[in-house]
């Protein structure tokens, strides 16, 4: 009798507590705007995390692979009688190397180019509701730059595999700085409305 009155307590307490929940969000459309677009920035940046977890995890088998496959070509070569020198086996390795390099280079990039992508629709959302069109307007200029930035940085990324060794370096920098010139955009256009 005691457990059977206990749980229509709970119950009842959990039930009002709902209908308070469901007034006060009723209550204020703000927040309900607000709590969506927070749910949405969570979500993407969810997705973003995820996605970019699954690169690496791909671009690290990837590497594991390829490093993999060119120690049992080596060994292959060596059960057939030829040698390599101690030279040729260093560049493998320093080729496999730079694989790797290139490809976790690339899933931390991705990594970025997702978040900034995820803020940039955040922003893109506040600029469509701003009613100031002098707000709109300068958020609208850093968001251009950002696309610039976005696009650039993207475009240099489709291309890593097929950036010269000698190019890394410079490539590598190369992005980051259209990263960071997108996600500077990002905040500038923010910070305008």
């Amino acid at each position: 009798m005691k457990t059977s009155r206990t749980s229509l307590l709970v119950t009842s307490a959990l039930a009002w507590s709902v209908a308070a929940f469901a007034m006060g969000c009723a209550s204020d459309p703000n927040k309900d705007v607000q709590h969506a677009e927070n749910a949405h920035v969570d979500e993407r940046a969810q997705y973003s995390e995820k996605a970019a977890e699954l690169d690496k995890k791909h671009a690290e088998q990837q590497a594991e692979l390829d490093k993999k496959q060119e120690t049992e070509r080596a060994d292959l070569r060596g059960e057939a009688g030829e040698k390599l020198s101690d030279t040729r086996r260093d560049l493998n390795h320093a080729d496999a190397n730079m694989t790797q390099d290139r490809q976790a280079f690339f899933a931390k990039a991705k990594e970025r180019l997702d978040k900034v992508d995820a803020k940039a629709s955040l922003v893109s959302t506040k600029m469509a509701t701003e009613s100031s069109s002098a707000k709109r307007s300068q958020a609208k200029a850093e968001y251009d730059r950002y696309s610039l930035q976005r696009d650039i940085a993207a475009q240099k990324m489709r291309a890593i595999p097929t950036v010269a060794n000698e190019s890394w370096n410079e490539t590598k920098q190369d992005i980051d700085k259209n990263l960071d010139g997108a996600e500077s955009a990002v905040r500038a256009a923010e910070s305008k409305l």
